[in-house]
């Protein structure tokens, strides 16, 4: 047992380090249901004109055990095109159905303080009230082209 204490107190300071990483990431996996994914790009366009900022959610809804994976998301590019990240990056999303959401663009300007302390309201963010005209898309193996159509948010049914 003292030979064994002993040969424990040699142990340098990288090697603790190197095997407390190692069970770091070791650790980092479990838990992480990685699906499979199919790459998806696309369009987005409002009033058949390319929409030049935001960003899109794919959220899974099927799945076996109610788990139907992680929600994948694309920054749209100023020409309308995006592609879609879920685990690392354009890596597309999760094979099977998907909610599409759509996250207009921040305004470029925040409202100014005028004399007096009074601030004047603030610019609507380009593309507000906008959201996807279809918004459930099944992504197969493969290759998936979308096209995603914004049309105005009609009232609350």
């Amino acid at each position: 047992m003292i030979g064994m204490w002993r040969n424990l107190t040699k142990v340098s300071s990288v090697q603790v380090a190197t095997l407390f990483g190692m069970l770091l990431v070791a650790g980092c996996g479990e838990g992480v249901d990685t699906k499979p994914t199919a790459k998806v790009t696309g369009n987005v366009t409002y009033d058949g004109k390319p929409v030049t900022g935001g960003s899109l959610m794919f959220s899974p809804t099927g799945g076996s055990n109610n788990q139907p994976g992680k929600a994948g998301d694309a920054t749209i590019k100023s020409d309308g095109t995006f592609t879609v990240t879920t685990y690392s990056s354009g890596d597309g999303a999760v094979v099977g159905q998907h909610r599409i959401a759509f996250m207009p663009p921040a305004p470029e300007n925040a409202p100014a303080a005028t004399p007096g302390g009074a601030h004047s309201e603030a610019p609507a963010a380009p593309f507000a009230g906008l959201v996807p005209k279809t918004t459930e898309i099944t992504v197969a193996k493969g290759d998936n082209k979308i096209e995603v159509e914004l049309v105005k948010q009609g009232p609350p049914k």
